[in-house]
C-alpha cells in the first residue's frame, strides 16, 4: 500500500480558484501572511474579492493605516470587490482616513460594504453614490447632512444599522427613501442628538412600505 508523503503540499496543489476560495475567509493581514509560503502563493491573496480589516490586530492606526493603503496599491485596480470590511476601533481613529478607504473601495464596485467605527465617525459622503451597493451594514456612525433626494441605492436590498447617529430624524427617513427595493432591514440603538427613539427593529419589509 503506498503511503501519501508527509511532507508534500497538498492545499499548494490546489487549483487557483479553491485556494482564493479558501482565502476569501481569512481576514486580509492573514491572507496577506500566505504569500511568504511559495512564489505561487505570492499574488493570489491579491486576487480575492473580499477585503477584511481589523485595527486591533495592529500596533497602532499608523500601521493600520499604511496596511490598508499598502494593499490598495497592490490590487489591480480593475479588479472588482465583492465586500469590503472595515473595522476601527482605535481613539486615534482620523475621519479623512475612512472616507479615503471607502471612496477607494467604492471606485471598485462593491456589492457589500460593512463599517464598525469607535467615536462616531460621520458617514463618508461617498457612499451616497455607491450605486452598485447590495449589503449595506453601519456601526458606530454618525449621518448628517443628507439633502433631499441624494441618497440613492437602487440595488440595495439588505440594510443593518447599529448604534447609528442621525443629527435629524429626517436624515433616517432619507436614507430609507433612497433603497427602493429594501427587502431585509435590521435597526438598534438609534439615536437622533442622543436621543433614544429606537431600540431594536428587526425584520424583513417590503419596498412598498416606503
Amino acid at each position: 500500500m503506498s503511503r501519501s508523503n508527509p511532507k508534500e503540499d497538498r492545499i499548494s496543489a490546489l487549483p487557483n480558484p479553491i485556494i482564493c476560495h479558501i482565502l476569501f475567509f481569512l481576514p486580509t493581514k492573514t491572507a496577506a501572511i500566505t504569500s511568504i509560503l511559495s512564489k505561487r502563493w505570492n499574488p493570489l491573496w491579491l486576487s480575492v474579492l473580499v477585503l477584511y480589516f481589523d485595527d486591533e490586530t495592529f500596533q497602532n492606526f499608523v500601521s493600520f493605516r499604511h496596511f490598508v493603503s499598502f494593499v490598495f496599491l497592490l490590487r489591480d485596480i480593475t479588479l472588482p470587490l465583492q465586500l469590503f470590511h472595515l473595522k476601527c476601533s482605535n481613539a486615534s481613529i482620523q475621519p479623512q482616513d475612512i472616507n479615503g478607504f471607502v471612496h477607494t473601495a467604492a471606485q471598485r464596485g462593491i456589492e457589500s460594504l460593512n463599517l464598525e467605527m469607535l467615536g462616531m465617525v460621520t458617514l463618508p459622503r461617498c457612499i451616497v453614490r455607491c450605486k452598485t451597493l447590495v449589503v449595506l451594514h453601519l456601526k458606530g456612525l454618525k449621518v448628517n447632512n443628507i439633502s433631499h433626494g441624494v441618497l440613492d441605492f437602487p440595488l440595495l436590498k439588505t440594510l443593518h444599522l447599529s448604534s447609528v447617529v442621525f443629527e435629524r430624524f429626517e436624515y433616517f427617513i432619507e436614507l430609507l427613501s433612497g433603497c427602493p427595493i429594501i427587502l431585509e432591514l435590521q435597526a438598534e440603538d438609534l439615536s437622533v442628538h442622543n436621543v433614544e427613539w429606537l431600540f431594536i427593529l428587526e425584520k424583513s419589509v417590503a419596498a412598498k412600505n416606503f
